[in-house]
């Protein structure tokens, strides 16, 4: 589900904290993951699960009655475009197994695409990123802004691969 009119209210310049959308909790009844914070969880007669960034939500039911009815009362409350079934957010594809009820995640076009776009898409798995033999040299302090950038930049793609699944 993406939420159309989350941006029309400008820019803040304060922190805001989020709470569940109204009428998706009632009291007694909530559940906030401890692990994140953008994860709600109400136990009905299911579990239903909302996963919230920014505008986007994944939404996770026992039953498609359910995922109804909570789509539905979702867009009663809000101006939501309903995307269909959940293939692929933020890197991550997700590939459901509706008899076994599971699903696998991965980030193999992610890691393609970043490999690409750094120049390495010709790289070879290793079993060390070095030769054991190799001899460091002492840094002499002085780095190239660019190159710094795109270090950190390269850096900060494989953090993200490695924490997003």
């Amino acid at each position: 589900m993406d939420v159309v009119t989350a941006f029309l209210n400008g820019h803040l310049d304060k922190d805001i904290y989020m709470e569940p959308p109204e009428g998706f909790v009632k009291p007694g009844e909530e559940h906030l993951s401890t692990l994140d914070p953008c994860v709600f969880m109400r136990l009905q007669q299911e579990l239903e699960i909302l996963v919230v960034y920014i505008d986007d939500l994944i939404l996770i039911t026992e039953s498609m009655e359910s995922m109804k009815e909570l789509k539905l009362a979702l867009k009663k409350r809000y101006k939501m475009k309903d995307m269909g079934e959940l293939f692929y957010i933020l890197g991550i594809s997700v590939i459901q197994d509706k008899e076994k009820n599971c699903a696998l995640l991965h980030q193999k076009h992610y890691i393609e695409a970043i490999l690409q776009k750094y120049g390495m898409h010709d790289a070879s798995p290793v079993a060390t990123p070095t030769d054991a033999n190799v001899k460091l040299k002492k840094n002499d302090g002085v780095s190239n802004p660019v190159n710094l950038s795109t270090y950190q930049s390269m850096v900060g793609s494989l953090l993200y691969a490695a924490m997003a699944t």
